[in-house]
């Protein structure tokens, strides 16, 4: 099964089969973010900006191994930006959105599992919260994550989607990379709500924790890892519709 066919408007994806167009797509999304989930939060908080890296290098080996099955979004902003950018289908996109949620889920239940109890609090569990120890107000918070999820989306729709470019898995994990290393003082640079809510949930047992005289709530400030990243992928959908898309996809004002 090729990319194209995971997009709307082709023949090919109306001659392939429920498994192929729908079923297969969907499971690699849920593997995908749960493996990027899982290797994220086990380097987070333990060489202080290595999890940036490693956010980055797996944005890039996942998309050049599975992006050709499900485009290689593993990420609900991603995908949200991809349907209002007219590359795919609302049916298939809720579906990706519940396959990449219950994959951050699992890939957070994996973090706990494997590291023992005293390490996994003080790592409190890899989840994402507002800087707890500079002050850091939540509408920087939603600021932040809205700029840095524009970033990434649109350099996913244009690398990915419209050129469909060999260095497009690099571009977007590179864009990933560096998000996250210049987000991570002030939100942990998520940038992505699977990578947020499941670590949360993990650590809801947790909630409260005092560490080093810092309180760590996930919950607190939750709303900035949804709010943030739709917001960033709403304003870059509509850039690359209206800047960046190529002709057959761009929304062109015409004069009256």
């Amino acid at each position: 099964m090729s990319e194209s066919e995971i997009f709307i408007s082709t023949n090919e994806t109306r001659n392939t089969s429920f498994y192929e167009s729908r079923v297969r797509p969907v499971i690699v999304e849920f593997i995908g973010t749960t493996i990027l989930v899982f290797l994220v939060c086990m380097t987070h908080e333990r060489f202080a900006y290595l999890s940036d890296l490693v956010y980055g290098f797996t944005t890039v080996f996942l998309i050049a191994s599975f992006g050709d099955i499900s485009g290689g979004h593993f990420n609900p902003a991603i995908t949200l930006g991809c349907t209002l950018a007219g590359a795919l289908s609302i049916p298939l996109a809720v579906y990706y959105f519940f396959a990449q949620i219950l994959g951050g889920m699992l890939g957070a239940a994996l973090t706990r599992a494997v590291y023992p109890e005293d390490m996994y609090k003080a790592m409190v569990g890899g989840s994402t919260s507002l800087n707890p120890t500079e002050d850091v107000k939540p509408g920087w918070g939603v600021m932040t994550e809205a700029i840095l999820t524009f970033i990434i989306v649109l350099t996913f729709l244009h690398s990915k989607v419209d050129k469909k470019s060999q260095h497009a898995p690099l571009s977007v994990g590179l864009s990933v990379a560096a998000c996250s290393f210049a987000g991570v003082s002030l939100t942990g640079g998520s940038m992505n709500p699977a990578r947020s809510f499941g670590p949360a949930l993990a650590f809801t047992v947790y909630n409260g924790l005092i560490i080093d005289q810092i309180r760590y709530d996930c919950w607190e400030y939750h709303y900035i890892y949804w709010v943030g990243p739709i917001a960033g992928a709403l304003i870059a959908a509509l850039t690359y519709r209206f800047v960046l898309a190529s002709v057959e996809r761009r929304i062109e004002l015409l004069r009256p």
